[in-house]
């Protein structure tokens, strides 16, 4: 038998895509008169510093395999396309040559970028009871603004299940739906009981927005590690990439010997959560090192990490950093982090402008972006 000739084309040649997305690139395999095999396997291989990766696809009707998402870090790849001929993998060799058609392969090029945050929503609440853009707006309620549609939306109305005038001061939002909340005011709960200021809340949800319904339990006990005074109030609630939770009070802290202001982040790597809440501290974010804390009202107010472990802040009130950097507690703003910890170092831009949506009065209490 004389064997045919074939043809391999990867398209496109040179591809980019962003870490965990699909690559885009594909493979097209023909004669030499340019008509599409199908159903023939293409092996690919992806080949760089960061790593290896290959797969077998078959060509569909077109014939086209399809080389997906490629799971290797960020990087740039060569990437290698093959049919009908011997290879090697992880130092096997494979005879996948085709009793009547030729070998033919197909070089390219992918570059792996880092996954950015796209930011659609903006979840907050306000810092005290009052009028916004026409509107009365409640501290124990939380509203989300769409970049989009420059819309806002109730999402969650704390006096239908008993938080009237409660005051939200931190929120996070969980992958499961269901919302951390911390209340600026000691309260009765319902299903709970009493709870302080310095705890956190789970409120999950049977519907939210106009008609808000679910229960609530207990998700941190602030006394139980040592935030007990007025001046630890929980301020703000986020988490960073390893999962830690992350607190900021509302003015100076004494956690096991670990000190700081209302300007500062905390990191709880915890043991065990809930009534019997265990775990220890360290400083994430120390808000004197980048120009916070000099004022009181630069408390840090709203917190959100991004996947760079990188703060999103909004503020009690007035802040200024510098000259040319400063604004109000109605801004959201982000710390580009070049270090962390007890040397905190910033690159500072705004995320969100209060003024640019017709906000100039009331402050943010508490964040969250999704």
């Amino acid at each position: 038998i004389t064997k045919q000739g074939t043809e391999l084309d990867l398209t496109p040649e040179n591809a980019t895509a962003v870490f965990g997305e699909d690559s885009g690139m594909f493979a097209t395999l023909s004669d030499v008169a340019e008509r599409p095999f199908n159903e023939k396997t293409v092996i690919f291989q992806v080949n760089g510093d960061n790593g290896s990766y290959a797969v077998a696809a078959i060509t569909d009707f077109n014939g086209r395999a399809f080389l997906g998402t490629v799971p290797l870090p960020p990087g740039t790849y060569t990437v290698d396309a093959t049919f009908g001929d011997a290879i090697t993998l992880n130092g096997d060799s494979i005879d996948l040559t085709d009793d009547r058609y030729l070998p033919s392969t197909a070089t390219g090029t992918l570059i792996i970028e880092e996954a950015v945050d796209e930011v659609e929503l903006i979840y907050m609440s306000a810092g005290y009871t009052g009028e916004i853009l026409g509107e009365w707006v409640r501290n124990e309620d939380i509203y989300v603004f769409d970049l989009a549609t420059e819309e806002w939306t109730l999402v969650f109305d704390g006096s239908d299940v008993g938080l009237y005038t409660a005051n939200v001061n931190g929120l996070a939002k969980l992958e499961d739906g269901s919302l951390l909340l911390n209340l600026g005011h000691t309260r009765w709960v319902p299903g709970l009981g009493k709870v302080y200021r310095n705890d956190i809340v789970r409120f999950i949800p049977t519907s939210l927005g106009e008609d808000t319904a679910g229960t609530f339990e207990l998700y941190f006990d602030g006394s139980d590690v040592g935030l007990k005074s007025a001046a630890e109030t929980i301020d703000a609630i986020a988490f960073d990439e390893n999962g830690r939770l992350l607190i900021s009070t509302i003015s100076s802290f004494n956690v096991n010997g670990l000190r700081g202001k209302g300007a500062d982040i905390l990191a709880f790597t915890a043991t065990s959560l809930g009534s019997d809440t265990s775990g220890s501290w360290e400083l994430y974010f120390d808000g004197s090192d980048v120009g916070l804390g000099n004022r009181f009202k630069e408390s840090i107010s709203g917190l959100w990490i991004d996947s760079d472990n990188n703060p999103t802040l909004s503020t009690s009130g007035k802040f200024k950093i510098n000259n040319d950097f400063k604004g109000r507690g109605y801004d959201v703003f982000v710390c580009d982090a070049v270090s962390l910890g007890p040397d905190t170092s910033c690159n500072y831009s705004f995320f969100w402008r209060g003024t640019d949506y017709g906000i100039d009065t009331n402050t943010i209490n508490a964040l969250w972006l999704e």
